[in-house]
């Protein structure tokens, strides 16, 4: 389903450039075939370059980075205009269940990392902390989060770093 939502995005812009507005937010790694990371990127040369995105111009700017054949060629452009093009009302929606998908991909791709890092036993703890806190960016959809430590966290981190030089104080 999601490769058909990714066609129809790419679809729509061919047929109405002025959707590139929606379809701007995207990044060429938000889709999951290569060919669809392709076609958007020279999309969005094309769009930063002030030409228009229809087939001739994608086409040639695809054939200028040797990637016309890589994305399927003429006939694969062709074929995303000629199969279900979403409405222009729709396409926002599409574009955030790009967005999701993609998210989720990330998400999978880092916990497959961190889990095969906590099967490495030279690997510390807090590596896998940071890890995990790389995960949990993915999660809520930033690309990263500055370290985030409890007070309690910090206090028994520091503890037993510097156990014999530490006092209690209180106020």
């Amino acid at each position: 389903m999601s490769l058909d939502i990714e066609r129809g995005v790419l679809g729509s812009v061919l047929v109405e450039n002025a959707l590139w507005e929606h379809v701007a937010v995207l990044r060429s790694g938000d889709f999951s075939l290569d060919a669809h990371c392709r076609i958007y990127a020279a999309m969005s040369d094309l769009q930063e370059s002030g030409k228009p995105i229809d087939m001739l111009m994608l086409s040639e700017c695809l054939a200028l980075r040797n990637e016309l054949e890589a994305v399927g060629g003429v006939a694969y452009l062709s074929s995303l205009i000629d199969g279900a093009v979403p409405l222009p009302e729709h396409v926002a929606h599409h574009v955030a269940t790009i967005q999701e998908a993609a998210k989720r991909r990330s998400f999978t791709k880092c916990a497959e990392r961190v889990q095969r890092l906590s099967l490495d036993g030279t690997v510390s703890a807090s590596a896998l902390a940071e890890e995990a806190l790389t995960l949990s960016a993915v999660a809520i959809g930033r690309d990263s989060l500055p370290p985030r430590f409890s007070e309690e966290a910090l206090a028994l981190r520091f503890s037993r770093q510097y156990e014999g030089d530490l006092q209690h104080i209180t106020s």
